[in-house]
């Protein structure tokens, strides 16, 4: 299922597409709703009637938000994921822990998944704890990742823009990353340093962002 915008149909075409591959099928769906929707019952009822195993959605938090009491409204009992979206705290703040358990989405970070993304997610929650902690662990993770990338390429070349990219490219041995970025992030065919390699579903349970086993 996916919101009626160009993401979410764009989403849409992405998941038919991969399962295509896959040559999982489909038991129902997909179902469209709108980003404003606030109850997901009639299309979810259709998910029931099919037997689903395991949803798909395409939301943002709000939505999932009404996805998930939607389903518990109809006791509609199966794993769904979704995209990062649902791993911003907003998710949390606007479902709470209850109706949000259990409820999965792609990452390439949570607190628990290394030494290294433990020990900053302590650092920031210390340092902020003031403020409300580590409002979003997965930013703030995947920008303290790119922001020392980018300053071991400012070091070592200084601020020419296209030394930059070419020191960022010679990057093999970052092991330090907090995300499950890789030691050679960068390449002159490749300037996505996350992907489907990197990334990793996580599940929130107890009001915390965990990796699921």
């Amino acid at each position: 299922m996916h919101d009626s915008t160009g993401w979410g149909q764009s989403g849409r075409d992405t998941a038919l597409r991969l399962l295509n591959e896959a040559k999982l099928s489909i038991a129902a769906g997909p179902e469209v709703f709108d980003q404003n929707d606030t109850d997901m019952t009639a299309q979810l009822a259709k998910m029931q009637e099919g037997k689903c195993d395991f949803i798909i959605a395409y939301s943002l938090a709000p939505a999932g938000v009404q996805i998930a009491k939607s389903m518990q409204k109809i006791g509609l009992r199966v794993p769904w994921t979704s995209t990062w979206a649902l791993i911003a705290p907003n998710f949390l703040k606007l479902g709470g822990k209850d109706t949000i358990e259990g409820v999965m989405a792609v990452t390439s970070y949570t607190p628990d998944h290394s030494a290294n993304a433990k020990a900053l997610h302590e650092k920031v929650e210390r340092e902020f704890k003031d403020q409300g902690g580590d409002f979003h662990p997965v930013a703030t993770a995947q920008t303290y990742d790119g922001v020392r990338l980018l300053l071991r390429a400012l070091d070592k070349v200084g601020p020419d823009p296209q030394k930059i990219r070419d020191a960022l490219e010679e990057i093999d041995d970052f092991t330090e990353a907090v995300t499950k970025m890789t030691p050679h992030p960068f390449t002159r065919a490749n300037h996505e340093s996350l992907g489907p390699e990197t990334g990793f579903l996580a599940m929130w349970h107890d009001g915390k962002l965990v990796r699921a086993e």
